[in-house]
C-alpha cells in the first residue's frame, strides 16, 4: 500500500516514483505524498502523467481522461474500443491530476512540466 509504507522514516535518501500516482483514488493522494516524504531522506522524485495532455496514455484515446466515469465504460465495454493497454478486459479507473492538485498534495515541493507546448508529464520533486 503506498499510502503506508512498512519502512521507516528516511529509511531510503531518495525516493522515485513513476506512473504511480494516478492509479491511486485521488483522495488518498495526500497519504501518498506524505508517505514519500516521510521515508525519504535526501529528497524524492514523482513522475505522473498531465490531466491537460492531450491523449490519455493508458488508454491511447485522445480526451479519454476528460469523459465522466460512465461515458468512459459506456466507450469501452459497449463500442469495445481497445486502443492502448487498458480494455474492458482489465478496465481500471485512472485520475491523472493536475498540477493545482499535485502542489496541494505535495506541499513545498516543486511541480514542473516535461514535454512541449503541453506537458505531457508531471514532475514533482524536492531535494532536502
Amino acid at each position: 500500500d503506498a499510502c503506508q509504507l512498512s519502512f521507516s522514516d528516511g529509511a531510503f535518501d531518495y525516493v522515485f516514483s513513476n506512473a504511480t500516482l494516478e492509479h491511486i483514488p485521488q483522495d488518498k493522494w495526500p497519504a501518498f505524498a506524505r508517505e514519500i516524504q516521510r521515508v525519504a531522506a535526501k529528497g524524492f522524485f514523482v513522475s505522473t502523467p498531465n490531466y491537460w495532455f492531450p491523449f490519455e496514455p493508458h488508454y491511447l484515446l485522445p480526451g479519454f481522461q476528460w469523459v465522466p466515469e460512465g461515458g468512459k465504460r459506456f466507450l469501452l465495454f459497449r463500442l469495445g474500443l481497445k486502443l492502448g493497454h487498458k480494455t474492458k478486459h482489465n478496465y481500471e479507473v485512472i485520475c491523472l491530476p493536475r498540477k493545482s492538485q499535485l502542489l496541494r498534495a505535495f506541499e513545498g515541493a516543486r511541480v514542473d512540466g516535461w514535454g512541449i507546448v503541453v506537458p505531457r508529464h508531471w514532475i514533482v520533486w524536492s531535494k532536502f
